[in-house]
């Protein structure tokens, strides 16, 4: 299947033929047809695999053909939500893409800088609006603009919106659009709240599936290193170091680590930017742009800064930290291995991570890869250590990271269990002896 067998109008096939795309992703077969059919979607397909063109092609067609010149006023018929002012920026480009030979106008809106000049914008009209929920709601109360003559609404990366607490901006954003408009929900995941949502804002919709959770990642190479949470600022910088990785994003669940985080890899010598919900606006566009353009090779980030970041051919993702839920996991790997390239995602686990790791697992449905740094052999193995992890540890042992001196050579081994291994995590109430 191409994109000329689509039913797609010249002006769009010129657009994506001056990008060089010529064969349409799965989720773009998927779904193409069933929005110039009309129909409301949820689609569940993970980050990088084409889904801001799956929504945009075919609704950038309706209303091409719709379009007339007899209207004086241009009103919103598209519009496209989106979590962060990153990914705003990202489906905007897109939009300026892939319609740059048809006559649509377009406006990108989103918190962190003047809302004036948005709305000076929107009193003269426009036909696509790229809008976060925040920033949405804040114009709509101030009056700035209407969405009474909305045609279709998408909603991408919905459970993200919903995770960022974002349900009564967009309950509220959906009162405001006609009842007949085609409603388009695109999610990584499909957890509860998503599956709620959707059944309150979806009109008999056609479900596809393209990527499921538990198929996510087939392109991306998963392991973890076991350690215990202060060495892991250690292990880090060496990990990174030892790699030949072109790019690195480092994910960590607190701003206070992300900065701290940078420091250490600094100090370590290795260049790099940081973003996270304290910096402004000015400061995580220039850190995006600096980590893109392969100023910087590590980019370290929080899960809420780094939603919906679009970062071609990224080779490595690092977890510091296990994220707050089972799919924010799914959100982090998925930067990368993104339209069919491979990837590499390694979590630093220590003790009180291992149950979420199991419960991440279980949702994968798919057992990932426990591995031992030799340089930072941990004192405390809280996992039950398979063959193929025993034969990764150092063939010398000495007694303290473990309670049995190392064997002698053709003598019997002793059977590891867990009274083998001390377990000497300052965090913890009480300690093993």
């Amino acid at each position: 299947m191409s994109f000329h067998t689509m039913g797609l109008s010249k002006p769009i096939l010129d657009a994506l033929s001056d990008v060089g795309y010529t064969q349409p992703t799965p989720v773009q077969q998927q779904v193409i047809p069933t929005i110039l059919k009309g129909r409301d979607a949820f689609v569940t397909a993970k980050t990088g695999s084409g889904k801001s063109a799956a929504f945009l092609l075919p609704l950038f067609q309706i209303l091409q053909r719709k379009s007339t010149s007899s209207d004086t006023f241009l009103h919103v018929k598209l519009l496209v939500l989106v979590p962060t002012r990153e990914l705003a920026r990202q489906i905007h480009a897109s939009v300026l893409t892939y319609g740059k030979h048809l006559n649509l106008s377009s406006l990108m809106v989103h918190g962190g800088v003047n809302i004036n000049p948005q709305i000076e914008v929107l009193r003269e009209g426009v036909e696509i609006l790229v809008a976060t929920p925040g920033r949405l709601n804040d114009l709509l109360k101030l009056k700035a603009l209407v969405l009474s003559r909305v045609e279709h609404m998408v909603l991408d990366e919905a459970d993200t919106m919903l995770d960022m607490g974002f349900l009564s901006e967009l309950e509220f954003i959906h009162e405001t659009i006609p009842a007949q408009a085609q409603t388009l929900l695109f999610s990584a995941t499909h957890s509860g709240k998503v599956k709620y949502y959707a059944e309150k804002i979806l009109n008999n919709p056609l479900r596809l599936d393209v990527d499921k959770p538990s198929e996510s990642g087939d392109t991306i190479t998963q392991f973890a290193y076991l350690t215990d949470r202060e060495k892991k600022i250690q292990m880090l910088p060496y990990i990174i170091g030892s790699r030949n990785d072109e790019s690195t994003l480092v994910f960590t669940s607190t701003r206070a680590d992300a900065d701290m985080i940078a420091t250490e890899l600094a100090r370590s010598g290795l260049k790099n930017a940081v973003i996270h919900g304290e910096k402004k606006h000015g400061a995580r566009y220039k850190a995006l742009e600096q980590f893109k353009e392969g100023k910087v090779k590590v980019l370290v980030a929080t899960d809420i800064a780094a939603r919906g970041l679009d970062i071609a051919e990224l080779s490595c993702v690092i977890n510091y930290d296990m994220p707050q839920s089972k799919e924010d996991y799914i959100h982090r790997i998925g930067r990368t291995g993104r339209a069919g390239r491979s990837g590499t995602a390694i979590s630093l686990l220590s003790v009180d991570e291992d149950t979420m790791f199991k419960s991440i697992e279980q949702l994968l449905k798919r057992k990932i890869e426990r591995r031992v740094l030799p340089e930072f052999e941990r004192e405390i193995v809280h996992v039950k250590m398979d063959t193929q992890y025993k034969e990764e540890l150092p063939k010398k042992r000495t007694k303290g990271a473990f309670g049995n001196r190392a064997s002698k050579s053709g003598a019997k081994k002793k059977k590891v269990t867990k009274r083998d291994f001390r377990y000497s995590n300052p965090d913890s109430k009480a300690s093993s002896k």
